[in-house]
């Protein structure tokens, strides 16, 4: 092991690194998260794409500044065909932050050979944390933007090393960079400041100008990150970070206050300060919407506490640290001040293991030949413990994104009546426009309600994309537009489960006719395109699960069918037509004409497959 982390150093380690992240982003699959499928895809890609018909498909989210998603649009335009391709790009940005994680490492510890072992530990603490592991090649950012506050980091470090304003400025610019992609990581910029204020050493002119040429930076870094959409968003609403605090900025604003999400912020400073210790023991989920444990910040903040009485010792490797320290401290307190939401606090936790292991290591050095084992004990330890926050990740397809709708009558309106649907509009064909009444209430303006309503007025048909059970349709009558629950069929994605995406149904005028139902152009050949209506709900990979009845829709001229029932024996699952059960939980039978099969479970089952097998 000492003779492989020599030949690791430099190009070497960031290449394997970079193969590494790539390599397990592949096998994970594509990225089908919450937000991904609201946001991340949907608006950079209407950006890129023109979609001027569009009411709001992604709600308040669709204003966040689209450049950090960007890339990903591009490379799903570009590579989609080759979906293990683009994955794989997709991890390279966690690769590199666990370079520089290991940068960081080498910084404080030193470059001597017996600093090596430390280095590359605080490196594989910060591959086990629980936001890295959920975010390895998927869009959400945290990870990506703080690569650029890792990056950060370093030029500060080096910096303060030999007081030079120059890197102090290229630590601005990094940071500045990454609060303009993303403003999550705001908390980061006096963060920094801090860690070049306790610069060791240096005199205070020196300090000053470290802290000048690091502000100036930070400017050059935000203007061009932010500034292009922050002007947008200022000649549109007359706000630049629209819709947040556009109630207090600009007065007569007849929409929603919106503001920060206030969830899973602290009920004060001791609840601030004990929540990352019950998140490091407990999965409830107290700092992010689902389960989740890590015990890296916790861990690190008794190291904050630990050093000022080590360095007091004058232990070199402790004062080297207090920097960082400083800047863990200062960016804690304002990220859990601000947001208390887990994965924004990605660099806290990354630097974490480093302060641990650069406590630990020098009062472990009497342990000899113990403290490299007892050093790896307590990462691999860490690694155990820690619960990452759950990511969705789409089931295998021919295609990154594999997005087929059922026939829409031309130009029609699609009307999102829950959220996340956005990422559907990728799939639709041209001339058809997409808004959502949901967005239009999550921001409550006039504007967005006549521009709505304008869309409505044009003599289009209109349909409703929502979730299977029925969700949102009340919204969508509230505007004086009723469902036809027997026109609806779904959308096919791999980005759902078992590859069957939400409904989509005609909707009805007042007084006027349905539009023309949805409909597959040959007989069903996989079970999405024979799901038809209500009644059938998601139940994992496995397939889809049913308690009553459903109806599947195998197409007119469909001469015989086969469906599959997951893990019970076929005659839990009575069909009309009559159909023939055979092992494997497997039956067989003719369609009507219409290619019509009504379904009736027995008790609560999960039908598996269905597919017309001759025309």
């Amino acid at each position: 092991m000492h003779r492989l982390i020599p030949w690791l150093e430099g190009p070497r380690l960031l290449a394997l690194l970079l193969m590494a992240a790539g390599g397990a982003s592949a096998i994970l699959g594509a990225d089908r998260a919450w937000d991904t499928r609201n946001y991340h895809l949907y608006t950079p890609w209407a950006l890129l794409a023109g979609r001027p018909e569009d009411v709001l498909p992604a709600g308040l989210q669709g204003f966040h500044n689209p450049a950090l998603d960007l890339p990903f649009a591009l490379l799903v335009m570009r590579l989609n065909e080759w979906p293990h391709l683009l994955a794989f790009l997709l991890g390279l940005p966690t690769g590199l932050a666990l370079w520089l994680a290991w940068r960081l490492a080498r910084a404080v510890f030193g470059t001597a050979p017996e600093a090596r072992g430390p280095a590359l530990l605080a490196m594989l603490g910060a591959a086990g944390g629980s936001v890295l592991r959920s975010q390895v090649g998927t869009a959400a950012g945290d990870t990506t933007s703080g690569v650029l506050v890792l990056a950060a980091l370093l030029a500060a470090l080096a910096a303060i090393a030999a007081p030079d304003w120059r890197r102090a400025a290229l630590a601005g610019l990094l940071c500045g960079a990454a609060i303009g992609l993303k403003l999550t990581n705001a908390p980061y910029a006096p963060a920094l400041a801090v860690l070049l204020a306790l610069a060791p050493g240096a005199r205070p002119a020196a300090r000053a100008r470290l802290l000048l040429g690091c502000a100036a930076g930070g400017l050059a870094g935000v203007l061009p990150a932010y500034g292009w959409w922050g002007a947008v968003l200022w000649a549109e609403f007359g706000n630049p970070v629209f819709p947040y605090f556009q109630a207090i900025l600009v007065p007569g604003w007849d929409g929603h206050a919106i503001g920060r999400d206030a969830r899973f912020l602290p009920d004060g400073v001791l609840d601030a300060l004990t929540r990352p210790f019950r998140w490091a023991v407990s999965a409830a989920p107290l700092a992010t919407e689902e389960r989740m444990r890590d015990p890296r910040i916790a861990a690190g903040l008794l190291a904050v506490l630990a050093l000022p009485i080590l360095a007091w010792r004058r232990l070199a490797l402790a004062q080297a640290l207090l920097p960082l320290a400083g800047f863990f401290l200062v960016g804690f307190a304002i990220w859990a001040g601000l947001f208390g939401i887990y994965r924004y606090a990605f660099v806290l936790e990354a630097l974490a293991p480093l302060l641990v292991l650069g406590v630990l290591a020098p009062l472990l050095r009497r342990a000899g030949r113990l403290r490299g084992p007892a050093l790896a004990g307590l990462v691999a330890a860490a690694a155990l413990a820690t619960i990452p926050v759950p990511s969705g990740r789409a089931v295998p397809a021919p295609r990154y994104l594999d997005i087929a709708w059922p026939r829409l009558a031309p130009r029609a309106v699609v009307l999102q009546a829950e959220p996340p649907t956005a990422f559907l509009a990728f799939g639709l064909p041209p001339g058809v426009a997409f808004a959502s009444p949901f967005g239009v209430e999550e921001l409550g303006a006039a504007r967005f309600r006549r521009q709505l309503q304008a869309l409505l007025a044009q003599d289009r048909p209109l349909y409703l994309v929502s979730p299977a059970g029925g969700q949102g349709w009340a919204r969508l009558r509230s505007w004086g537009l009723e469902p036809a629950p027997e026109t609806c069929r779904r959308v096919c994605t791999n980005w759902s489960a078992q590859g069957v995406g939400p409904v989509v149904c005609a909707l009805r005028r007042p007084g006027e006719a349905a539009a023309p139902a949805p409909d597959w152009p040959a007989p069903a050949t996989r079970l999405c395109e024979a799901v038809a209506g209500p009644g059938l709900e998601s139940g994992g990979r496995r397939g889809m699960a049913l308690e009553g009845t459903a109806t599947l829709a195998f197409g007119a001229g469909c001469a015989r069918a086969r469906l599959r029932v997951a893990g019970a024996e076929a005659t839990a699952l009575a069909t009309t037509p009559d159909g023939q059960a055979g092992a494997g939980g497997v039956i067989t039978l003719v369609p009507p004409q219409d290619g019509l099969v009504r379904l009736a479970a027995r008790h609560p089952l999960i039908l598996a497959e269905a597919a017309c097998l001759a025309r």
